[in-house]
Parts: structure tokens; sequence; C-alpha cells
């Protein structure tokens, strides 16, 4: 796999235009030579709400979530990975942009929290099928409501895996297409040519966007779990962790820096707020893949207190778990 660099840059077609200024709110503490995700420089699928403000410094700050109002999670990790699904372009680009995963906002709250993931590819760049499935919509969200508003995700396949997750259907979203190669009711394979990249509905650049959603209604918004949880990394690992209060609650958008084997500083946020739920079982409120298999060193800052796990074991292959929990109640 390669690496890249990602700097979005917000200029929303729906909405009055945005440009951030900055880059995301951590800064690695070197530079790495060498990264396990593949590169690209990329615009990310761009979520914004109506209401955001056509300034480079928005009015709008898309508020946290209320601790005590998210899913509390259990004692212990259950993990039973459901690692189903391919990368879904496989003459390009599949790893997420890394300042706007699933459940983050980029901008430290300037854009709606993520349903998916984003790959920068260019326009025309073959997408497959991830698993086996039928398709159930393909074509324009003009007519038919996917996201928060019409003409958000522009063209979209929507397929139905042949596999249900814990007696429910388990559903894989593709936006922003340029091209649909498949009909609604057609029967997929994995691997497949069901689409090309495009920039259609709000996105800025060209990038396929990925959901996965879960339960009995596919047109719910919020039926969303981490793709990154869904698809297969190959030799690399996956990582999923909790950052929980001294209470043991969820600290909702929470800066995580790791450090692995590569010696390359990752960051990610933990989710921002109820609409990005967490795995069924994991039930976890971060996820990194594409890491490589060894011992990875983490941090984040809790109410001022510097919370440190170190020696984590990150397996090749699959997801592996991690809790970073304040010690001390916040006063």
């Amino acid at each position: 796999m390669q690496t890249a660099t990602f700097t979005p840059s917000v200029t929303p077609t729906v909405t009055p235009s945005f440009t951030p200024s900055q880059t995301p709110s951590v800064t690695p503490s070197r530079t790495p030579t060498a990264t396990a995700t593949p590169t690209a420089t990329f615009t990310p699928s761009i979520t914004p709400s109506p209401t955001e403000a056509g300034t480079p410094t928005p009015t709008y700050v898309w508020q946290k979530a209320d601790p005590s109002q998210l899913r509390l999670p259990p004692a212990d990790f259950t993990n039973n990975p459901h690692l189903w699904f391919i990368p879904p372009v496989p003459a390009g680009n599949s790893s997420p942009a890394s300042a706007y995963r699933f459940g983050m906002t980029f901008t430290f709250g300037a854009l709606r929290p993520h349903h998916g993931i984003d790959l920068a590819n260019p326009a025309g760049t073959p997408v497959i099928a991830i698993g086996d499935g039928t398709v159930l919509y393909a074509g324009s969200d003009l007519e038919t409501l996917w996201g928060p508003y019409n003409d958000f995700y522009g063209n979209v396949v929507v397929v139905q895996a042949q596999q249900a997750w814990l007696g429910q259907p388990v559903y894989y979203l593709f936006g922003h297409l340029q091209d649909v190669l498949v009909t609604s009711g057609q029967a997929v394979v994995q691997g497949e040519n069901v689409a090309t990249v495009g920039s259609t509905g709000i996105a800025p650049a060209p990038h396929l966007h990925v959901e996965v959603r879960v339960g009995g209604n596919p047109y719910d918004y919020n039926a969303v779990r981490n793709p990154e949880l869904w698809i297969n990394p190959g030799g690399y690992a996956i990582l999923a962790g909790r950052v929980l209060d001294a209470r043991g609650r969820f600290v909702p958008g929470n800066t995580v820096l790791l450090e692995c084997q590569d010696a390359v500083t990752r960051a990610v946020d933990t989710y921002w707020e109820y609409s990005t739920p967490p795995d069924d079982e994991l039930v976890e409120n971060f996820v990194v893949s594409g890491i490589p298999a060894g011992y990875c060193d983490l941090s984040t800052e809790i109410n001022g207190e510097t919370v440190v796990a170190k020696d984590v074991f990150v397996k090749g292959g699959t997801v592996s778990n991690v809790t970073l929990q304040a010690e001390s109640a916040q006063p």
C-alpha cells in the first residue's frame, strides 16, 4: 500500500462556500518517510449543515454530544469481526481520508459528523461490489432520499449484502458516483464493476464515499456503522478503541494520537455525537485501519489529564481493541 497527505478544501455547491484555512488540529510530531495507508491529496465528502455561514470561519460549530446521553459501553469488548467486504477501488486508492473519518468533523466541528469514509480517486476510476448482494437502488438521489436532503450524494448505488448481521440486514452505499453501471434489483457478485468515481451531489472534488448501514430501514441516514470495521485490511491491522472519562462514559470529539511500528504518528478523533453509532458488539468510539501489525503507543488528553497506552499489540488481518480511560473525575 502507498500513503497520502490529505488536505481538505471545502467548497460545497449546494450551500454557501466554505474553505477551511487550516488542516486538522493535530500536527504529527514528525514527518514520516513512509506510511501504512495509501495516500492522495483530497477534498473530503463534505456534508455541510444548511445553516453554515459562507465565511472562512463559520459561525456554526457542530456541538459535541452530552456524554451522559451516549450509549454506555460495556465493561469488556466483544470482538466478533465481520470483515466480509473487500476494498472498493482495487485499481486505485482504498484508504480513508485520515482527517475526515467516520464520526469525525473536519476543522473540529465545522462540518457535519461524517457517516462514512472517503476515498480520493480520479473521476472515472472503477468501483467494484465489495460483497455479494442485490442492488437495492441505483441512480440519482434527486428522486430517492438517502442523505439529509436530496442531491446530497448525487448518483448512488446501494446494495443489500447477502449476509445478515445479528439478524439484521446489512447494506453498503457508494455516493458521488459519475457513472452507474448496475440497475435496481440486479444481483451483483464481489469484485464486479458497479460504478465509477465522480463528484456528483455536494462533492467538491472526485472521490468515493462509502457507507455501511445496518437494520431494517436502509433509507435511515443514521443507521450507519463504521465501514473500516467491515472491509478486510489484508495484512494490515484495524484498531477499535474507546476513550472514556473516569465514570466510564464516552468522551466525544477527543483526539487520539497513535505511533505504530512504522514510526508514523496518526491522529483520529472519537465519534462526535449521536448520529454515528458504534458497532453493535464492539461498542467503540474510534477506529483506525491500515496500520502495520505489531505494537502501537497511544495517547489522548481527557479533561486536562494525559492518558497513555503503551505497547498495544495490533494483529494483522483483524480487529484489535484498546481502552484509554481517565482516572480523575472532571471537576
